[in-house]
């Protein structure tokens, strides 16, 4: 009988569950100027049945529709803007530590009328639990028009072409950097896919450059993206102590006190040696002190 009453919760629990998951299963509308006229656009979207379901409502007043299909298994399907741009994500990574990322970006391209694939994302999410940080993430320019979920094979842009565009962003840096309002609209409108596509290019004649982008950007307030650039930097060049401080900081501002301390450490063993004791700034042994203290409690 206990059985029975078991089994009768377990249905209704299941059955309250489904109601929950459809009643949840909400539309989300972002209204913006995707097509760079004069005018706002629509598009809605929702999660359906494991599927991404969008709905765009044109300037032309033309509506589009298009259904994603999950990306992997453990994919958790999501569509955002990418801030201070016209281009959206759809993002189907997998949530856990580790986890597989899997991110188009999408942008309307006025010639096509229509959404196009201009990225694809992939890599793997940092086991944060075992001290890593930053994701591992591989960028591939696409061309073309690939429209959200088409599955026909994309066309890329050969590696040669891609190497051109992106020295080519750092050349438009280089000469920006001392203007100060020109370098803060670079660095917000800087999507994240951008940081991640100068990794592959880090080397002796870049390292300076790529390194002033990672200040700027934790100068604004997105320190986490410095990360990743700041990471391959100090690997392959372990002499530069300003590119390790900044490094520490950026680690620091983000909770990864564990990742930072030791960065201090080094950079204040390196200072002292130099004779420059007096140019160490103060954070650098007020950071030591507190996570001492931290310890200690």
């Amino acid at each position: 009988m206990k059985h029975k009453r078991l089994t009768h919760r377990l249905i209704i629990c299941i059955a309250w569950l489904t109601l929950s998951t459809s009643v949840l299963a909400r539309d989300y509308v972002l209204r913006e100027n995707f097509e760079n006229s004069n005018r706002a656009s629509t598009l809605t979207y929702r999660l359906d049945h494991e599927a991404l379901q969008i709905q765009y409502r044109a300037t032309s007043d033309r509506l589009y529709s298009y259904r994603i299909e999950k990306f992997d298994e453990c994919s958790s399907m999501s569509l955002y803007r990418i801030p201070n741009t016209r281009q959206i994500v759809i993002d189907g990574s997998c949530a856990s530590q580790g986890g597989q990322i899997y991110t188009n970006v999408y942008e309307w391209d006025n010639s096509f009328k229509n959404w196009c694939l201009r990225r694809e994302v992939t890599g793997e999410k940092p086991y944060l639990n075992s001290g890593e940080v930053a994701p591992k993430e591989d960028v591939v320019r696409v061309e073309g028009c690939s429209e959200p979920g088409d599955l026909k094979a994309h066309q890329y842009m050969p590696p040669a072409q891609s190497k051109e565009a992106v020295i080519g962003q750092l050349r438009h840096f280089q000469r920006i950097k001392k203007d100060g309002a020109a370098t803060e609209d670079f660095i917000k409108s800087l999507p994240a896919y951008s940081v991640a596509e100068l990794v592959p290019y880090i080397d002796a004649t870049t390292a300076e450059d790529i390194n002033d982008i990672a200040f700027f950007l934790s100068k604004y307030n997105r320190s986490y993206d410095a990360i990743v650039l700041l990471e391959p930097i100090v690997n392959k060049f372990p002499e530069r102590y300003v590119a390790k401080l900044n490094l520490a900081d950026a680690y620091w501002s983000n909770g990864f006190n564990d990742s930072a301390i030791p960065l201090y450490v080094a950079y204040e063993a390196k200072m002292k040696s130099l004779g420059l004791l007096k140019k160490i700034p103060s954070r650098v042994k007020d950071r030591q002190a507190a996570n001492r203290s931290l310890i200690g409690k």
